[in-house]
Formats: C-alpha cells, sequence, structure tokens
C-alpha cells in the first residue's frame, strides 16, 4: 500500500499552504496517508477509502477518516482525526476501542517522516516500489491476454520506463540494506 504521499506532492501541498492555503485535503490512494500541520496550514495526504474494496475486512483499504477542522475567521483553530472504516454495504462507521486506537497510532507512525522531513525521494521508492511493480505487472498481463501482442509492446516501454527503473533501484537498495541488517 502507498502509504506516503511523494515528494513532489509533500512539495506541492507546502507550496500551497505558502500561496496561503490553509487545508488540503488529498484523495486518490485509496488508502489513508499522512497527515500534518505546515505553517498556518493543515495536510492530509489522503482521508483513505470511501468507497472501494470493503470486501477485504482486514485490509488497510478499509480504513479511512472523517477530519473535523475548526476554524475561525484568520486561521486554523483545531481539528480532530475520527477513525473509521467502511462495512461490506460501503456504509462508514466511527470506530472505538482497540479499533480506534490502532488507526490513529497508524496515521502518527506514518505522519512521523513526513512531519520530521525523513521521506526523501530514495525512501519512497523503497516503499511503494515492490507493490507498484507487483500490481502493474498483474494488470499488464491480464491486458495482453486479452489484448495481445500491441499491449505487449507497450509493457516492455512501461518495463524500462524512467520510473520502473527507478523502482528497480530501489528493491535491490531495499534488499540489500535488509541483507546487511541481518549480518
Amino acid at each position: 500500500m502507498f502509504f506516503y504521499p511523494s515528494p513532489q506532492q509533500i512539495e506541492f501541498a507546502h507550496k500551497l499552504v505558502d500561496a496561503d492555503s490553509t487545508i488540503i485535503l488529498g484523495h486518490h490512494p485509496h488508502v489513508i496517508q499522512g497527515i500534518e500541520r505546515y505553517k498556518h496550514g493543515l495536510i492530509a495526504y489522503s482521508l483513505g477509502n470511501f468507497q472501494f474494496d470493503p470486501y477485504v475486512s482486514n485490509s488497510p483499504n478499509n480504513q479511512s477518516f472523517i477530519l473535523t477542522i475548526e476554524l475561525t475567521k484568520n486561521e486554523l483553530e483545531s481539528y480532530n482525526i475520527n477513525p473509521v472504516k467502511i462495512d461490506r454495504d460501503f456504509v462508514p462507521y466511527l470506530v472505538s476501542g482497540e479499533e480506534k486506537t490502532g488507526i490513529l497510532e497508524f496515521i502518527s507512525k506514518i505522519s512521523d517522516p513526513i512531519v520530521k522531513k525523513q521521506l526523501n525521494e530514495n525512501k519512497w521508492f523503497e516503499e511503494i516500489s515492490e507493490e507498484y511493480l507487483y500490481g502493474n505487472i498483474k494488470s499488464w498481463v491480464i491486458r495482453i491476454k486479452k489484448y495481445g501482442i500491441k499491449h505487449f509492446l507497450q509493457f516492455i516501454r512501461w518495463l524500462i520506463s524512467p520510473f520502473c527503473l527507478r523502482c528497480y533501484a530501489a528493491v535491490i537498495r531495499r534488499k540489500f540494506k535488509k541483507l546487511v541488517e541481518k549480518v
């Protein structure tokens, strides 16, 4: 799962706040991503998932949060994270107890590298590359089986794209780091 926004997304969100935006609400990855206070603003990189893949009951894909924000005339006063899950009927419900604590701790954990400015491009690629490559290769196989050689050629082009090359390097780096840790 892509629990971290890309460094470019972080930079863009910071520029929006620098340009006097107060609240930035991101979406798209269908998983919760980090949240940070930046200068006078609040940035929630992704609120999670409110409509996709609820059948995987223990998956992070069925976790989201509702962000309640209190604004005064001139500034962000406060905010509160209200963890929710999505049931099999696509209905969000507030969680409590251990579930609530678990989601709040998870949000804190994935927000920490963003807030501490520890999420550089290499680290981000190391986090996302294996899943990105695996998920896309599965999709390409389906397309090639369905549409034939034309999609195979597009797949080869994708395999050697600059983004994929950076992913391969990140996978190797991550595996090497794990190997060194064992020694």
